[in-house]
C-alpha cells in the first residue's frame, strides 16, 4: 500500500478533574492521565501532551499537507472555577516556558504560540483554539465567555506533529474562597486530516530546510 494519499490522524487525551484546596495556588487533587502541573506559574496551570508520528512519511521524502483539525469532546467543560482551555497542534514541542508565556497574553506581557510575543512562528502552529470560561454563580457552573481560532495549516516535513492541551485556572485572590472550587475538563479526541504527497526534490528540500530553521529559532 502506498503511503501517498489522504490520511485521517486521531489521538485521544485524558480527562482532568481538578479540585482546589485552601492553599494557594495548587489543587488538592488532580485526576486524569498524563497531566502535569507547571511550577512557578502565576495561576494554577496544567498541561497534557501527545503527538502524531509522521516519521514514516518524512523518511519516504513525502510532505504532509494539513487540511483540517477537529477536536471532539465527550461533554462540555463544567465546574465552579473560571478557567481558560487552550488546544494546540504544532510542528514543534510546546515547552513549559512557552506555556507560561501563553498565559501572560491576558496581561499583555506574553502571547499565544505563533503570535509576536511568543518564540514560535505562526507557520509552526497548524491549529490553535482558546476558550474562556467564567464562573456563573447564578447557575453554580462555568459559562463559555468566548472562543478564538488561529493557525496556518501549513504543509511540513516533520517527524512528529505535537498535540498540547492547556488548562489555566482563574482563582479567587482569597485562598478561603478556593476551597472546593472544581473544574472538570473532558477527555478529547484530536482528529487531523492530511494529504501525504510526493513533491519535486527542490521544493521538498526547501521545505525541510525551513522546518529545520523554525525548529532551531528562538
Amino acid at each position: 500500500m502506498t503511503l501517498e494519499g489522504p490520511r485521517l490522524l486521531g489521538k485521544t487525551l485524558s480527562f482532568a478533574d481538578i479540585q482546589l484546596g485552601p492553599t494557594d495556588p495548587f489543587p488538592a487533587t488532580l485526576t486524569g492521565s498524563n497531566w502535569v502541573i507547571l511550577e512557578n506559574a502565576a495561576t494554577p496551570t496544567y498541561a497534557n501532551r501527545s503527538y502524531y508520528d509522521l516519521s514514516g512519511y518524512n523518511l519516504g521524502a513525502l510532505t504532509s499537507f494539513f487540511q483540517a483539525v477537529d477536536i471532539q469532546e465527550v461533554f462540555t467543560p463544567f465546574g465552579t472555577c473560571a478557567c481558560r482551555i487552550i488546544d494546540l497542534v504544532t510542528t514543534e514541542y510546546v515547552t513549559d516556558s512557552e506555556i507560561l508565556n501563553a498565559y501572560q497574553y491576558t496581561t499583555g506581557d506574553g502571547d499565544l504560540p505563533g503570535f509576536p510575543k511568543s518564540s514560535y512562528d505562526m507557520q509552526q502552529v497548524v491549529y490553535g483554539r482558546t476558550r474562556t470560561y467564567t464562573s456563573n454563580s447564578s447557575f453554580g457552573d462555568i459559562t463559555l465567555q468566548g472562543s478564538t481560532l488561529w493557525g496556518t495549516c501549513a504543509a511540513a516535513t516533520v517527524d512528529k506533529l505535537h498535540i498540547t492541551r492547556l488548562v489555566y485556572l482563574v482563582v479567587n485572590d482569597d485562598p478561603a474562597q478556593q476551597i472546593n472550587q472544581v473544574v472538570h475538563v473532558p477527555a478529547c479526541n484530536y482528529v487531523t486530516a492530511i494529504v501525504v504527497a510526493k513533491e519535486k526534490e527542490l521544493p521538498f528540500l526547501m521545505r525541510q530546510k525551513r522546518s529545520y530553521e523554525l525548529s532551531t529559532q528562538g
